[in-house]
């Protein structure tokens, strides 16, 4: 007697013998004939089945196999459960136009864990070191340990000889062309690889508010499942189902909402402790005092807390105290009455009335001057002030926010600045991280700077050499994010390489030696050293003339002449020179 597993394969074999033996137009017809043929169908549940299905059912008949399907109760009960969740959000959101069209990585687990990660045309490493695309701050990861990249429209995983290796679906692999679902592995962090015109999967796991449990949701590929129509679904699970989609459509709306106005840009933990500062603070209505050196995102922060805060959809007013003289930023903050002082021919609103029901920055403001320092107090405590020339009170309902790189609690201390002002001031303090302090983050501000001005100047986005990562990360930047973004903007503008090299950044950055311990690599100590002998023979040659040995070594001569600067050929030109005569 036949076991059930081989009667099992028995069916498999005749309904695949059946379905390649006619027409799919003739198949389409006879299961709208027969619907014994779809219970068959149905009832198999094999995969090779669901794979002919998908690639020879019409989508009209897709609606009817989903109904028989579903007369059975345990493969409706299967059915009604998150999987078909998943599914009626892809429905709603196809029929909205709504798909995502990026390529993207997923990261189910491992240090980015519920990351999302958009891919480009270009080559994408990941590994464990900072020059990385994607840096995997894991041990168990290798320093370069696979690499994306795309060629005719689909994308490729290359191992880079890791330790552990790198894994397609539990396989290890050296090569491998990947497809919607594939799971990458590399050492304890996983990567969810989906292409274009699919959607990233919802996060697994679910909590209820009754505290009676978790349930868990199934990562698949939606072309694996059969599509069920909306109206087919219980209402309760069709009302979830739009009311997910709503929420991963707002996700992504204020997700590039926040990218655009409020670019706060880093991992490290530092900026997590400003993320969760800005997460605690922005909904209360306290004063904000940031401190934080020169161009360490001050004003960034204050727009982030102001676009987190209920006070989100009103003014967001900035004033520099420090770019505008004591007399001017008088009447700028408070506004004036006509005929106040001479040229005051119409009455003028100030900043702060301006801004009522929303927030005012105010950055610098170190540098108020004692007299707007108490009105500024006074408006703290009543809420309320008059325009310069004016007699009547104004009522106004704002937010302030103050930033300032001095030390204000010195400032105090000596007499510089008013003390009960600094205690209005200083109701939640926090203070920016200066740059050196968080160099883990330069690599992503660089790359981030890279796409930013590639797009402004219309040029290509070029990657960024490990030996100028090295130069950016130990470089001091006494400016901050700010001159970390110049250094940038000049080696993309100035630079004539297909990727961003320490010769195309700014010369002092190059001043500056890195540390005993970051020892170069053979291979680009070797091309540094190929690059100085051909440098010093074309100038040799031409007997010292620049236009010419640039154009023997087919680059631009302000390119030659950084060349030299940075490579430190000129001491070594001239004393040959020298010698020569």
């Amino acid at each position: 007697m036949a076991s059930a597993s081989e009667n099992r394969e028995q069916i498999v074999r005749y309904l695949l013998d059946e379905m390649n033996q006619i027409e799919r137009t003739q198949m389409e017809e006879r299961l709208v004939r027969d619907p014994s043929f779809f219970e068959t169908i149905a009832a198999a549940e094999d995969d090779l089945i669901m794979q002919y299905l998908r690639g020879n059912l019409g989508r009209e008949l897709l609606p009817r196999f989903t109904e028989v399907y579903m007369e059975s109760p345990a493969r409706r009960a299967r059915v009604e459960s998150a999987r078909v969740l998943r599914d009626a959000v892809y429905v709603i959101k196809s029929a909205r136009g709504k798909v995502p069209l990026r390529p993207r990585l997923v990261v189910l687990s491992g240090p980015l864990k519920d990351s999302i990660i958009p891919l480009t045309e270009s080559e994408t490493t990941v590994g464990r070191e900072a020059s990385n695309d994607i840096p995997v701050t894991d041990p168990s990861v290798s320093r370069e340990h696979f690499r994306l990249s795309c060629e005719g429209g689909r994308y490729r995983v290359q191992d880079l000889v890791s330790r552990n290796g790198t894994l397609v679906n539990g396989s290890k692999v050296e090569e491998h062309w990947l497809r919607h679902g594939d799971e990458i592995a590399a050492g304890d962090s996983s990567f969810l690889f989906l292409e274009e015109e699919e959607l990233a999967p919802i996060a697994s796991h679910v909590e209820f508010e009754d505290a009676q449990g978790t349930a868990e949701t199934t990562v698949i590929d939606p072309r694996d499942v059969v599509y069920p129509r909306p109206d087919q679904l219980s209402r309760e699970l069709l009302e979830n189902a739009r009311h997910l989609a709503w929420l991963e459509e707002e996700n992504e709306r204020l997700t590039v909402e926040i990218g655009r106005d409020w670019n706060l840009i880093g991992e490290s933990p530092k900026m997590k402790e400003v993320y969760q500062f800005v997460k605690r603070a922005a909904p209360a209505e306290s004063t904000v005092l940031i401190g934080g050196e020169s161009g360490t995102g001050k004003e960034l922060a204050a727009r982030a807390l102001h676009r987190n805060s209920p006070r989100a959809n009103k003014p967001f007013v900035a004033i520099n105290c420090a770019a505008i003289p004591e007399a001017l930023l008088e009447t700028e903050l408070f506004g004036y009455e006509r005929g106040a002082f001479t040229g005051a021919s119409a009455q003028k609103r100030g900043k702060l009335e301006v801004a009522n029901g929303g927030t005012v920055f105010l950055d610098e403001i170190g540098e108020l001057a004692p007299a707007l320092q108490v009105k500024l107090l006074r408006v703290l405590q009543e809420r309320e002030f008059e325009r310069v020339g004016g007699t009547n009170s104004i009522k106004v309902n704002i937010r302030l926010i103050a930033a300032t790189n001095y030390d204000l609690d010195q400032a105090v201390r000596e007499g510089n600045f008013h003390q009960d002002l600094y205690y209005r001031l200083v109701v939640l303090p926090i203070t920016m991280p200066a740059l050196r302090e968080r160099r883990e983050d330069i690599p992503m501000l660089a790359r981030h700077f890279v796409q930013k001005h590639a797009k402004r100047y219309k040029l290509k986005p070029r990657p960024i050499s490990r030996e100028a990562i090295s130069c950016l990360v130990n470089y001091d930047w006494p400016s901050n994010v700010r001159e970390l973004e110049n250094a940038i903007e000049y080696a993309l503008v100035m630079g004539a390489s297909e990727m961003i090299l320490p010769e195309d950044l700014p010369e002092a950055l190059l001043e500056h030696t890195a540390p005993p311990e970051i020892i170069e690599a053979k291979y680009h100590a070797a091309v540094k050293e190929l690059k100085k002998q051909l440098t010093l023979d074309a100038v040799e040659q031409t007997q010292g003339n620049y236009a010419d040995a640039a154009r023997i070594l087919g680059v631009h001569p302000n390119y030659l002449n950084r060349l030299i600067r940075n490579l430190g050929l000129k001491e070594i030109l001239n004393e040959r020179f020298r010698r020569g005569e």
